[in-house]
């Protein structure tokens, strides 16, 4: 067996354009994190600059189902140590600190904006509303570990049980193997998996852009949810990225004095009712 490598970053595409997907956002990862190896799971040989290796699987042949394409390549990965990006991302600064999350956990993941999706679902769920579902597009795993190997394989298998036809079920099947294993899991900030076409809180620089905009390309994205840059300074920090409109609003900033604050809520109050009548 090939010994695996220590850690990089692996993409799972099927189709030409997720291909050219996934190396736009190899081509992020470049630009912050030259060193990190990055490995393209695809139907087809290709060979991409921004991509160091290319493993062929069948399995992603166009017209199969990508999700179940995309949890049998997860466990093929040759590292030990795995960041799996979703092809619709974006890297804005360097994130190989991720890595040494692995020290301590052995999975470690996003809360999916829509985490009650499981509700009203046709395969109900028994598990408390407290484990929410997790957003699988960013994950950090660690494969040379027993647990998480045994976790893949139940993911797959659990899939290939519930799945019925319905690739968005991939992350309910997640929910349920998580919950009944052991491995040790960590929750990632949204700020590592920013999925911005929703309404999101972020607090620190927005370091990982995930989700697609009709209009914005991932570098304006970034411009406005880091603020150019200026994140930290003036206590903007903490923000609220509106995709509908494009832009950030601050309703946290604390003010000294309690006039200072009734100015600030007023001054906000005003702003939800411009936005309301300008888009009438």
């Amino acid at each position: 067996m090939e010994k695996k490598r220590e850690k990089g970053i692996i993409y799972v595409a099927s189709g030409q354009a997720f291909i050219e997907e996934a190396c736009s956002s190899a081509e992020s990862v470049r630009r912050h994190m030259p060193d990190v190896p990055i490995t393209l799971f695809t139907h087809q040989r290709v060979s991409p600059p921004e991509i160091d290796d290319v493993i062929v699987d069948e399995r992603l042949e166009k017209g199969g189902n990508p999700k179940e394409g995309k949890i049998a390549c997860l466990s093929r990965t040759p590292y030990d140590r795995t960041l799996f990006l979703d092809t619709d991302t974006y890297i804005c600064e360097d994130i190989s600190e991720l890595f040494l999350l692995l020290d301590a956990f052995e999975v470690a993941a996003a809360h999916d904006p829509a985490r009650l999706y499981y509700a009203g679902e046709s395969h109900p769920s028994t598990l408390p509303e407290s484990f929410p579902e997790l957003n699988t597009g960013v994950l950090l795993y660690k494969t040379d570990s027993p647990s998480v190997r045994a976790l893949l394989r139940a993911w797959k298998e659990r899939y290939g049980t519930m799945g019925g036809g319905v690739p968005e079920r991939d992350q309910l099947s997640f929910r349920e193997v998580l919950f009944e294993s052991d491995v040790r899991m960590t929750t990632l900030p949204s700020e590592y998996n920013c999925r911005f076409n929703f309404p999101m809180y972020l607090d620190g620089p927005a370091k990982v852009l995930h989700g697609r905009h009709d209009s914005l390309s991932y570098e304006e994205v970034a411009q406005i949810l880091n603020v150019n840059g200026k994140v930290y300074e003036d206590g903007i920090h903490r923000r609220v990225f509106h995709v509908q409109s494009g832009r950030l609003s601050f309703p946290w900033r604390a003010m000294a004095s309690i006039p200072k604050r009734l100015a600030q809520m007023g001054a906000h109050s005003f702003k939800i009712i411009r936005s309301i009548f300008s888009r009438r």
